[in-house]
């Protein structure tokens, strides 16, 4: 009498998460996945704007919308988002573009925090 194996089977209305308190954390977890380097964010960007922040979330891209005061020339907008994304997300925090360098839809890979702790840090920011 051996142990039998069970087949973990989900189904397409089953989610891997548990299920987020709030709508807005349950948006923000639509932008962000968990990578082999760290927490995957994708991004709408918007450079040249008043300030930098975070300001919605893209329903069709499944992108968070993010503000930056850098214009969009050289690569300062994407050093400002980088730089704003570590800073957001905490100590120990690391940021870097890994997709759409030259593009305003980007991925931006966070390294050294959890997925839920950056999906916290954004529902902070946007309160």
């Amino acid at each position: 009498m051996g142990i039998k194996p069970t087949r973990l089977r989900f189904s397409a209305s089953q989610s891997l998460w548990p299920a987020p308190r709030s709508s807005t954390l349950r948006m923000i977890l639509g932008a962000l996945r968990d990578g082999s380097d760290g927490v995957l964010i994708s991004v709408d960007l918007r450079p040249a704007a008043e300030s930098t922040r975070v300001t919605g979330y893209n329903e069709w891209r499944h992108a968070l919308t993010v503000d930056v005061a850098s214009p969009p020339v050289g690569g300062a907008a994407n050093r400002e988002l980088v730089a704003f994304l570590a800073r957001l997300c905490g100590r120990g925090a690391t940021a870097r573009v890994v997709r759409g360098g030259t593009s305003r839809r980007k991925t931006v890979c966070v390294a050294g925090v959890s997925i839920s702790a950056v999906a916290r840090a954004i529902e902070k920011e946007l309160r």
